[in-house]
């Protein structure tokens, strides 16, 4: 009788962690790499159609938050939140600073995210996004600056790779980001972009 017990408390701990894992895994957050001091965006959606959500930052993790965006409803500093009666999938954007480091280091930043599948009754879900940060002088590989794709070409392919970094659509290479960041100021953003075009254009011969 015991041991029967037992068989049905393993079964239902199966169940339940089960049950958490489908429920934890409707949320994603963006994996992030950057070099040392720069900025990194996470973008967090969801796998499933949502109709609410609430995200506030529960770790940090050595970063330091910049700003936030959020794709159906209000900022409130650190705070996201959203509504919408047709449902959605994207939920919003986290940008932070990293730290000037001397070697590979990787970073956890931790959110905590209410979301509603029905409009009415709420889910918390933990979710949490790595961060590598590279070490400037660790990167040996050459790179030619506006050269985002690599292609021995400058031209707007790059700037558009840019513009999706800068929305964390994409995650450069660290040779990538060192291109990318044209106007060396240790940040990917439309600048970077703009600039880039300028060149194609010819409006300007070097960055």
């Amino acid at each position: 009788m015991k041991d029967k017990l037992t068989r049905i408390l393993i079964l239902l701990l199966i169940i339940i962690h089960g049950l958490m894992i489908n429920s934890y895994a409707i949320v994603s957050s963006t994996d992030q790499s950057t070099i040392s001091g720069g900025e990194v965006t996470i973008t967090l959606k969801s796998s499933e159609t949502i109709y609410a959500y609430k995200v506030s930052i529960a770790d940090e993790g050595g970063l330091t938050f910049i700003n936030a965006t959020s794709a159906e409803g209000q900022v409130n500093g650190k705070i996201i939140n959203g509504a919408k009666a047709k449902g959605f999938n994207d939920i919003g954007t986290y940008k932070f600073k990293t730290p000037e480091v001397t070697e590979d280091t990787t970073y956890i930043v931790k959110f905590n995210v209410l979301i509603s599948k029905d409009g009415e009754t709420y889910e918390n879900v933990v979710n949490s996004s790595k961060v590598t940060v590279k070490a400037k002088d660790i990167i040996s590989e050459s790179y030619t600056t506006g050269d985002v794709n690599e292609d021995g070409k400058i031209n707007q392919k790059d700037a558009k790779l840019v513009l999706k970094a800068f929305a964390g659509k994409i995650e450069l290479t660290e040779n990538q980001t060192l291109s990318a960041d044209v106007n060396g100021d240790n940040k990917i953003n439309q600048k970077d972009a703009k600039l880039i075009l300028k060149y194609f254009a010819g409006k300007i011969t070097k960055f």
